[in-house]
């Protein structure tokens, strides 16, 4: 491993954790200016690039950060194969930014291919295959897609309510969801039993997803 590298990575990721991400940007730049030794498929260069992605995101740096999180799906992909969990985890962060964006169709096909994915490593059960269809289904609600984002909420609820009870908050959430998209469609007494079954407020906010145990590196938590 390229001593210099860990280095200005340790760096970077310090400066991110304490606020600064001026300085963590132009750490994350010279680490990966040390990358340009390594082997193609080195995953270092996909995690570097992956780290200025998020860090350019929150300096309001649109462009760069796409540029980015485009760059390191391409990484992985050659890297790991197109069906590999990691890249599936980058076309969920690229998809979250075209969502921050507002760039709803954008991220509807990256969307799409992270559920895939999941659904044919995990299987069409599995409790994160159930996060990525609510996020699906929210980027069709937000659209105005309602056809399209039933059976997604439909989907994603029963695997949660299999998985952990009516009563879990990711449960309720999405519950609350498909309640307002059966008012918005007119099915006022579907959405008043969803409505009964339930507290809190509707989420529109994008799901977290716990990193896959394969093909990424770490970081120290935020």
């Amino acid at each position: 491993m390229s001593t210099k590298w860990e280095t200005l990575t340790k760096a970077a990721e310090r400066a991110f954790q304490q606020g600064n991400l001026a300085e963590s940007e132009t750490q994350w730049l010279a680490a990966l200016e040390e990358t340009h030794d390594f082997a193609e498929d080195d995953l270092r260069i996909a995690f570097t690039v992956d780290c200025l992605a998020d860090v350019t995101a929150k300096l309001s740096k649109p462009v760069l950060a796409e540029l980015f999180y485009k760059q390191a799906v391409h990484l992985r992909t050659q890297s790991l194969g197109p069906t590999n969990l990691a890249v599936a985890a980058s076309l969920n962060s690229l998809a979250k930014f075209y969502y921050t964006q507002q760039k709803f169709p954008a991220a509807e096909p990256l969307a799409r291919r992270f559920v895939y994915i999941y659904e044919q490593a995990l299987g069409e059960t599995h409790p994160d295959v159930a996060t990525g269809l609510h996020n699906l289904a929210t980027l069709y609600h937000m659209q105005g897609k309602y056809k399209e984002a039933e059976p997604a909420y439909r989907r994603a609820l029963y695997i949660r309510q299999k998985a952990l009870g009516d009563d879990h908050p990711d449960t309720q959430k999405l519950m609350k969801n498909l309640g307002t998209l059966m008012q918005v469609t007119k099915r006022t007494a579907e959405a008043q039993d969803l409505r009964k079954r339930t507290i809190g407020l509707i989420s529109g906010s994008w799901k977290a997803l716990p990193p896959p145990t394969e093909g990424l590196l770490t970081r120290e938590p935020e």
